[in-house]
């Protein structure tokens, strides 16, 4: 059956658009809509959709494997459908086919791909699933910072937009639900025997779900990965209940927290903290408007609560991010709370690793792509 298959450069694109443009993956759709749309919505050159007919065909009841032969012989086809100068993603299931001319990269699958490997967008349209972008992305990118942005995009309620692109707000981003979750990739990256498995693992062993920002991604990068800080993290946007009469005050159950580090020592009847909550503030100023002021008197009543409830709050601006300085000061402040000693604090050479890694975040497009 000829199929159209959507590349994998695309593929995270029509990931990061198919929610936000109504494009469920069990949607009856087809590629012109999908191209036509995602460029309007995207300002993406329609040069740089690229997207390839092929020919699959079922190769186990693992998945579908694309018939590399066949493709040879559609990239020479005269209607030049797929003649573009970049690499063509293939994956093949003998490692004898990993070599040989043309423009592809070439992905191995010794046991062939998982269930849930490709999703069907239309009729004739077939996009590798979210776990399995990933997968394939993670040996293509430099750093386990990028590859760990794009994980914390795809697990989280946020999608980039490209380089340019700002919403009415001036972000770089918008809000839309997660496409996937840490478990579910690591649960695809341990069935597949795919090149790249070793880190793609690595680095969802260092990520969380749930984010709801870039910035969020990678404060939360920095102060919990091995390659950061290492500070055990209780998880991004997680729920604080709250008791009657705060919930009466806040007019909600519960509120959540941006970052959660949970007291190891803490016990229910004790007077310790339960741990701290690091709230990520963001550009929008507060009291610039009346709206500006509703947001500062609601965030102060949040505060209170929380406080209230047994929590640490710590607030942490843009400007103090950029500076490794107060970052330092902030992950000292934390690791109190926790109640755990960390190695970084008596070891200047990894306080130096930290410090590159702190500057590579710093790119407002890492990850972007």
């Amino acid at each position: 059956m000829a199929y159209t298959y959507l590349s994998l450069w695309l593929a995270v694109w029509y990931w990061r658009l198919q929610r936000l443009l109504g494009l469920p993956p069990a949607h009856g759709t087809n590629l012109t809509r999908v191209q036509d749309e995602a460029w309007r919505a995207s300002d993406i050159g329609a040069a740089d959709l690229e997207w390839t007919k092929l020919t699959v065909h079922q190769a186990n009841s693992a998945g579908i494997l694309l018939d590399e032969d066949l493709l040879a012989q559609a990239a020479q086809s005269p209607d030049g459908t797929i003649g573009w100068p970049g690499p063509i993603d293939v994956l093949v299931s003998q490692r004898g086919h990993r070599s040989g001319a043309g423009p592809y990269h070439r992905h191995l699958f010794l046991t062939g791909v998982p269930e849930g490997s490709f999703c069907k967008v239309g009729p004739n349209v077939i996009v590798p699933s979210p776990e399995l972008t990933l997968a394939l992305m993670m040996p293509l990118l430099g750093t386990d910072a990028e590859r760990a942005m794009l994980v914390y995009e795809f697990c989280g309620e946020y999608a980039e937009l490209p380089r340019g692109m700002r919403t009415v707000e001036g972000f770089g981003f918008v809000r839309r639900p997660h496409l996937t979750t840490v478990e579910k990739c690591q649960a695809f990256a341990e069935a597949t025997s795919l090149r790249g498995k070793a880190i793609f693992l690595r680095v969802l062993n260092n990520v969380a779900n749930n984010s709801y920002s870039p910035q969020e991604s990678k404060t939360h990068y920095l102060l919990c990965s091995r390659e950061g800080f290492g500070i055990p993290c209780a998880g991004l946007n997680q729920k604080v209940a709250l008791s009657p009469a705060w919930r009466r005050v806040v007019g909600k159950p519960y509120v959540r927290g941006d970052l959660m580090f949970k007291n190891r020592q803490w016990r229910p009847g004790t007077d310790r903290c339960k741990g701290l909550l690091l709230e990520y503030q963001g550009r929008v100023a507060h009291y610039d408007s009346e709206l500006g002021g509703r947001q500062a008197t609601d965030d102060n009543r949040r505060r209170r609560a929380l406080e209230d409830e047994g929590w640490v709050v710590l607030y942490v601006t843009a400007g103090e991010f950029h500076s490794f300085d107060d970052v330092v000061a902030m992950a000292r402040q934390v690791v109190r709370v926790v109640g755990c000693h960390p190695s970084w604090l008596d070891d200047t050479e990894r306080l130096l690793r930290i410090r590159k890694l702190h500057a590579l975040l710093q790119d407002p497009d890492l990850g972007r792509l």
